[in-house]
């Protein structure tokens, strides 16, 4: 991600009502080709929810600003391109020819932002790993399953065929169908939500909504992604599960996503911070950058990168995991570190994320018929990354939310929060910046 700085489009949106209060330059008219045209971002500034303020209610306060900048971009470059917004992440996405984007750039009250060009995002995708986190005794003695909560998969899609897991929703913004399913999307579900009497997940009665952000190939944009927060805070999920992120290392270094992200503000960390104001908690992958990291530092590209954490796990109020290995809780070796891009601690917590075997996709014959009788050992697979660690977290994040509501208990994110990080975080002795306050143990 590129950003072309000017005068922030905040700044723009302070005046009063809805109104832009830039003056139109005759320049802006200019008619251009069609073709060929950048995917681009204006982030329409950095609104916040108000204290009491619904998603409903901030969505269209949110609108409200969004749409004056659409009719201006209309009037003032003439695109002919969709215009789509993003409300979490206060942003529109559209499409703008070399010469469209040359007289908005010079523009000083807009911020561009190159959307990505469909980056192959790391694949950052249940055995003992509940042993690990002292699941079957809480579960044992709570009898809690997750019975009522909602939480959100926002990944590359979900085998809702899977006879181990059932999902209650299904939407897209990638523009894949649901019915193809991500074998990444699939294992973090079952992590979290499988059904399976063997390899039973956290909280296996969620209602579990599938959102799929990406292609099945892991291939997305981060306007997907902020797209995908607007509908799981549609479809009203008290948890985002995101295994996903973009990394800050350049494109010169092979899988660098060359995404940046100083303060915490881009439309994907802004996303995620209003979602939680809005009462979801969202739970995020750190990244499994350390590994590439450290050949960086040692070849001397140390410098090119301000975080080894991805966006939009260094979001301020993302609860932000990385991964240690079963049984000797040593830091996976791939998992990233903090501090943030702005020096914030991170990641809050570490569970399991190394060989964590879980569902994935069915098998399809030539007209995509899931095979409903496979053997299981074409049912479950193995996988490791910081994206394992993080449905255990959020399913753990459900089961707290279930008891907090049985025993008529606050249930919103801070509150949820303070009890995981308080109550159910066993310290490891390793740097807060590794491994966070230590690694999560539910009894």
């Amino acid at each position: 991600m590129i950003r072309v700085q000017g005068t922030r489009l905040s700044a723009a949106l302070a005046g009063s009502g809805t109104e832009l209060i830039y003056t139109a330059a005759p320049e802006l008219r200019a008619a251009a080709s069609p073709v060929p045209v950048l995917p681009v971002v204006l982030q329409a500034g950095q609104l916040r929810p108000a204290p009491g303020e619904r998603w409903p209610e901030f969505k269209n306060r949110v609108a409200e600003r969004l749409g004056p900048l659409i009719e201006r971009l209309n009037y003032e470059v003439g695109t002919a391109q969709e215009i789509t917004p993003s409300y979490a992440g206060n942003a529109l996405a559209t499409a703008l020819t070399v010469d469209e984007l040359a007289v908005v750039t010079e523009h000083p009250d807009i911020v561009v932002q190159f959307a990505d060009l469909d980056p192959l995002l790391p694949v950052v995708m249940m055995d003992d790993a509940a042993t690990d986190i002292g699941l079957p005794a809480f579960t044992g003695a709570t009898s809690l399953t997750g019975a009522g909560v909602k939480v959100a998969v926002l990944d590359s899609g979900i085998d809702a065929a899977h006879p181990a897991l059932v999902v209650s929703t299904q939407v897209e913004t990638c523009g894949e169908p649901v019915v193809i399913p991500g074998t990444h999307g699939t294992h973090c579900a079952g992590i979290l939500a499988s059904r399976d009497s063997a390899l039973r997940g956290v909280a296996p009665h969620v209602e579990l909504i599938d959102v799929k952000v990406l292609r099945a190939n892991g291939t997305g944009r981060h306007t997907a992604v902020t797209r995908g927060v607007d509908e799981a805070l549609d479809l009203g999920a008290d948890v985002l599960s995101m295994s996903l992120g973009f990394n800050h290392l350049p494109v010169s270094i092979s899988g660098g996503h060359g995404w940046t992200c100083p303060d915490g503000t881009c439309p994907l960390c802004l996303a995620v911070d209003n979602a939680v104001a809005e009462g979801a908690m969202v739970v995020v992958a750190a990244g499994n950058e350390h590994e590439r990291c450290q050949q960086a530092r040692m070849g001397g590209a140390g410098l090119a990168y301000d975080t080894e954490l991805g966006c939009p796990g260094q979001a301020a109020r993302a609860l932000t995991v990385g991964a240690h290995h079963k049984k000797s809780y040593a830091p996976a070796w791939f998992s990233s570190s903090g501090p943030t891009a702005y020096w914030n601690p991170k990641p809050e917590l570490c569970a399991p994320g190394v060989d964590i075997m879980s569902t994935i996709p069915l098998p399809r014959d030539g007209e995509g018929v899931p095979q409903l009788n496979a053997q299981r050992v074409l049912q479950f697979g193995v996988m490791s990354g910081t994206s394992m660690a993080t449905p255990i977290v959020a399913g753990a994040c459900a089961l707290l939310i279930e008891q907090a509501r049985k025993a008529g208990e606050a249930d919103d994110p801070d509150a949820i929060r303070q009890r995981l990080l308080g109550q159910h975080v066993v310290p490891v002795g390793g740097p807060v910046n590794v491994l966070g306050a230590g690694r999560l143990r539910m009894a």
